[in-house]
């Protein structure tokens, strides 16, 4: 579609797929919401913590999936955002400050980010996030417990 593509207009192809609010035309297409929700966050992750270039308008009209293949289909690139290496570097250590559950530094990151002042009550957001990681956890272990016993 280069005829119809300028510096300021990108013509693109359409491809037809499964809104990704669409949960009940996703089930019937036979597709594994939970995985795909999954697979989301995934490719949002890779997005910014990988590359750091991401889709930064991921609306329900701007998402779809192949009903075939499961494949997440992104649409309308005109809103896009670009990490810089500093801050792709804090956040990946914040994400797994988060995953081990290391609370101090999770605030460490968090003062580097500039989300929190370094004057901030730090026992009483020591106390929030440990209690948030820890039900954070519990729910997880809830969601397996009832996939295992076949819950939804």
């Amino acid at each position: 579609h280069w005829g119809l593509t300028s510096e300021r207009v990108l013509t693109m192809e359409y491809a037809p797929g499964i809104k990704i609010s669409d949960v009940d035309a996703l089930r019937a297409a036979g597709l594994d919401t939970a995985q795909l929700a999954r697979r989301w966050t995934s490719a949002y992750l890779l997005q910014i913590l990988q590359t750091g270039f991401f889709h930064a308008d991921p609306h329900p009209g701007n998402v779809a999936v192949c009903g075939d293949t499961g494949a997440l289909i992104y649409y309308d690139f005109g809103m896009m955002g670009e990490v810089v290496p500093a801050t792709k570097g804090r956040l990946q250590r914040l994400l797994v400050a988060a995953y081990r559950q290391d609370v101090q530094a999770l605030l460490d990151e968090l003062v580097g980010l500039g989300v929190l002042s370094p004057r901030s009550d730090f026992v009483a957001l020591r106390n929030a996030i440990s209690f948030f990681l820890a039900n954070l956890e519990q729910r997880a272990g809830e969601q397996e417990a009832l996939k295992a016993i076949g819950g939804d």
